[in-house]
């Protein structure tokens, strides 16, 4: 009814279905989750979900169903947290069960195509602090875990026998292969010396496995390149030749960048958030990080966040919808319009990797003419369906 009057309208809709399928997604692309008691709390009606209890388990497989249902791959698991440890005259005792029912997990929900082990060392005090590497303190009836530098005979005595048994744990699985290693978060120029003395040590006991981090430096070595994408920008030419030297670079979004740059914010027009995926295929980053899927410490109230709100944490302030992208209820997560945005934006990148095979000239012209810069785009509604629409008839052909 309007102004108190009923009224119908009838109309033909015709819609055009072009014989183009997406069997299965490649980009690669990771978003971290929260399973603490608060986090998991907020899809158990408030009540905090004790760890590793059957509800833990429940709730788990709800984010890793929600991640599979929008395209993640990869996962990022701790076998530093979630191991159980002995220790007895030196000799350490290491329990992985815990690694491998998360790993299951995600394997059962189909998101399991890469692991991401999770990080093993941190600042030692404030951004530009120096990095230590974490190390599990184990008494009677509990295990904490501290950060030492790595030249700390407890801490290099622990990952002496520690990683081996990771790399032959992960051979035993089936799971060596697919594994990348995270050493410490967003290392800087100010700390890069502390983070690369324990990637070599590291990188010596287990020179298989990837290395890969989110970086604002390019003074240390890595196998695989998450740079932020504002400092992607900035550092082009080195990371350009990253790539040509056979390395590889994704790229990550977080509380930055903000002005033009493509992300997922809720204040961020929904395009943007899509033509995050052509950013990837424009520069030939195969994959994408991100910092935080569900709510939780850092977003303890999203269906009141609307824009910036205080980091419940550390008190600064994060673009709203930084430190989620799903929304919490009963034993379920609801989707977003971001992550449906992201979504469509991962089938974008398929599609135009489908018709690079064909046709990369034309592949490559499209992107650009969306994707015009790191930061400028076109984000022109009709303008990018018509590119869209063009991709579709060229690969009907």
């Amino acid at each position: 009814k309007v102004f108190g009057k009923s009224f119908s309208r009838t109309a033909d809709l015709h819609i055009h279905v072009y014989p183009v399928t997406i069997d299965s997604t490649s980009l690669w692309v990771t978003q971290w989750y929260d399973t603490s008691p608060l986090a998991l709390g907020l899809m158990n009606k408030g009540k905090a979900v004790p760890p590793f209890s059957p509800r833990y388990w429940e709730l788990l497989a709800v984010i890793a169903h929600k991640m599979a249902d929008y395209d993640q791959n990869v996962v990022l698991i701790s076998p530093l947290q979630l191991t159980q440890y002995k220790l007895k005259n030196g000799k350490y005792d290491f329990d992985f069960s815990r690694f491998d029912k998360t790993a299951e997990i995600f394997k059962k929900a189909g998101v399991l195509k890469r692991v991401e082990g999770g990080h093993i060392a941190g600042r030692m005090g404030g951004w530009d602090s120096q990095i230590g590497a974490t190390v599990p303190i184990i008494s009677s009836d509990t295990t904490v875990f501290e950060k030492h530098p790595i030249t700390d005979e407890q801490v290099s005595g622990f990952y002496k026998q520690f990683i081996p048994a990771l790399v032959d744990h992960l051979k035993e699985k089936g799971w060596y292969g697919i594994y990348m290693q995270h050493i410490a978060d967003e290392p800087t120029d100010a700390n890069y010396g502390s983070y690369e003395q324990i990637a070599s040590f590291i990188r010596k006991l287990a020179p298989g496995i990837q290395l890969m981090d989110a970086c604002h430096t390019h003074k240390i070595k890595l196998d695989v390149w998450v740079p932020q994408l504002d400092l992607l920008h900035k550092d082009y030419k080195f990371y350009r030749q990253q790539q040509e030297a056979g390395n590889i670079v994704w790229f990550y979004t977080c509380m930055w960048p903000e002005d033009e740059y493509a992300s997922r914010f809720i204040e961020v027009p929904l395009l943007r958030t899509r033509i995050m995926h052509w950013i990837n295929f424009r520069y030939g980053l195969p994959g994408y990080l991100y910092w935080s899927f569900n709510p939780g410490r850092h977003g303890p109230r999203p269906f009141a966040e609307t824009t910036d709100q205080n980091d419940q944490e550390g008190g600064g302030i994060l673009p709203a919808g930084d430190s989620y992208i799903v929304y919490p209820g009963y034993g379920k997560l609801y989707s977003s319009i971001r992550l449906e945005a992201m979504r469509d934006g991962i089938y974008d990148y398929e599609l135009l990797k489908m018709l690079a095979r064909k046709q990369p000239g034309k592949a490559k012209d499209i992107c650009r003419r969306v994707v015009i810069d790191f930061n400028v785009y076109d984000t022109e509604i009709r303008s990018f369906r018509e590119k869209r629409k063009q991709i579709l008839e060229l690969l009907s052909k």
